[in-house]
């Protein structure tokens, strides 16, 4: 794993402005939200002025202590040196109804997935990087700041949400090993972390990953996964019950899957897709053929389809899926 350092100009722009509003995408996870609260907190240090924003929904369980923080509006009077930061997003799109009050603002990107359709001024996008978090902890680290103990435990909690607390990572991967030993040894508790990721979850949702298991449909000789959740198990279950990563986990674990299909009916006419593997096959460029984005082994993308259509669309394109030999 080679992971480039942040650029000067990258450092310059954190420098250089008052004002500074921090968006990340849409339906957060742990990653964005916290390497926007690391990052503003380190604007902060050094006297910056920050806002946080993001269009929700706060679904995750591990993520509802951050709700306050974040504001899903801009203010009415916005101050003329406000620049924007964006955060883990491969595509403006991903950025909800803040898309358009991006667009119209000086932007750095800061994100570890590879895009189909990259936006911004100025980009800090590194794909093999496992999280943004890191991303943030390397400007922090490069701009000679210390880091606290508690912008120790966000960057550390944002890096084990996108690694599936490490289990994603593979050989060669100790520069993010490297940086989570240096969170721990300021007081970041890898303990604390697996307990606020893992715990707290509902009958409910265990009760709906028992439906998604059963829905498991074999394709390609059993090395692919396809299940969905429908409508109604939104209505039944609601969407603060889901758990994809314990049913990745579970699914990944069966003994012939390296890649894993997850299509979830939004609306009536939309399905969302999540693409997990663990064998090298690239699921980043499977999803960019459907216009999302993501990396090797995570991605996603938003059909403009009804769920049945979406199911058709990712079989055939499952069927049809380059492994590595």
């Amino acid at each position: 794993m080679q992971i480039n350092l942040p650029r000067p100009e990258v450092l310059d722009y954190l420098r250089a402005h008052n004002s500074y509003f921090l968006f990340s995408h849409i339906e957060p996870d742990g990653d964005c939200l916290a390497s926007s609260a690391a990052l503003g907190r380190f604007l902060e240090a050094h006297g910056k002025t920050v806002h946080h924003f993001n269009p929700g929904p706060f679904i995750r369980v591990e993520i509802q202590s951050y709700r306050e923080q974040f504001l899903e509006a801009l203010p009415e009077r916005v101050p003329e040196d406000s620049v924007a930061v964006v955060l883990d997003c491969s595509t403006a799109d991903r950025l909800g109804h803040f898309a358009d009050s991006v667009a119209g603002m000086p932007t750095l990107v800061i994100d570890h997935h590879s895009s189909s359709d990259p936006f911004g001024d100025l980009r800090y996008v590194e794909p093999s990087a496992p999280s943004t978090t890191l991303l943030i902890q390397l400007i922090m680290e490069a701009a000679g700041h210390t880091i606290t103990r508690d912008e120790a435990e966000l960057l550390l909690f944002g890096l084990c949400t996108d690694t599936g607390f490490f289990r994603h990572l593979d050989s060669f991967s100790g520069v993010a090993f490297a940086a989570a030993a240096r969170l721990i040894d300021v007081g970041a508790s890898p303990k604390e972390a697996h307990a606020r990721i893992f715990g707290g979850k509902s009958l409910a949702s265990r009760k709906l990953l028992a439906e998604l298991i059963t829905r498991a449909k074999e394709l390609a000789g059993g090395r692919c996964l396809l299940t969905y959740e429908t409508l109604t198990d939104v209505a039944t279950y609601g969407k603060d019950n889901r758990d994809s990563d314990l049913l990745y986990q579970l699914l990944m674990g069966t003994e012939t899957c390296t890649v894993i299909a997850l299509a979830r009916a939004e609306t009536a006419t939309t399905t969302s897709v999540s693409f997990r593997s663990r064998d090298g096959t690239d699921v980043g460029s499977l999803a960019q053929q459907l216009g999302g984005g993501g990396h090797r082994a995570a991605a996603g993308c938003l059909l403009e389809q009804p769920l049945e259509a979406a199911l058709a669309t990712i079989t055939d394109l499952l069927a049809n899926l380059d492994f590595p030999q």
